[in-house]
């Protein structure tokens, strides 16, 4: 075994904490080569720091992936609609369309039944024809003081007084009027009234009246 042993001159640098021990090595190899094992510092810190040295903790940790996740990652997946809110609004859609054409088609028929009903009632309407084929006709009579239906100017056709009339059998119904004027307003009735066939009717016509009308009573004569 071989013993070696180093001392530093005097002057030459010194490491921080003091001088160290002189570096002895050994071998069991007839080589003689120095032991491996790594000298020791004074105070048991192998390999560490010297004595005095500031310390600085161990070194940040590393993060392959980044802090705040895997870089580059694809972004979190966006929440869609349920799919009850999906299957109601195709529904509502379907319930829409539905009641587009349900009304469509009302409205087509609604159109075509109103042009058939204006081309059936393009003729004009036509008299009630007795059973016999002969045509009532209003009657007139030239000697009675009113003759028949129309509008009598008071004063100019007629004179005022009392009138009586015998309605026809033949007529529908008797209708008659006294106006204040001719405008044909509901205002102009002063008075009427009505009649069935076989009645007798007896009306005043006074002197402020503008006009009498008469229609379905037949003839009327000064009582």
């Amino acid at each position: 075994m071989i013993h070696m042993s180093y001392q530093p001159e005097e002057g030459s640098w010194q490491p921080p904490g003091g001088p160290q021990q002189p570096y002895q090595g050994s071998s069991s190899h007839h080589y003689g080569d120095p032991d491996p094992t790594p000298p020791q510092q004074p105070g048991g810190y192998p390999y560490g720091p010297p004595p005095g040295a500031p310390y600085y903790g161990p070194p940040p940790e590393y993060h392959p992936q980044g802090v705040y996740g895997p870089p580059g990652g694809p972004p979190p997946p966006r929440r869609g609609l349920p799919v009850g809110a999906v299957i109601g609004l195709l529904v509502g859609g379907f319930v829409i369309l539905a009641l587009l054409a349900v009304g469509a088609v009302l409205f087509a028929n609604r159109g075509g039944d109103e042009t058939a009903h204006i081309e059936n009632t393009g003729e004009p309407p036509q008299p009630t024809v007795p059973d016999d084929g002969s045509v009532p006709q209003p009657s007139f009579d030239p000697n009675a003081d009113i003759g028949g239906d129309g509008i009598f100017l008071v004063g100019e056709d007629i004179e005022p007084g009392d009138y009586r009339a015998t309605v026809p059998e033949e007529s529908v119904l008797c209708y008659w009027e006294r106006l204040s004027a001719t405008t044909g307003e509901f205002e102009d009735i002063i008075a009427n009234g009505v009649a069935e066939p076989g009645e007798n009717v007896t009306v005043t016509i006074e002197e402020s009246d503008k006009a009498f009308a008469t229609d379905g009573c037949g003839a009327w004569r000064r009582a």
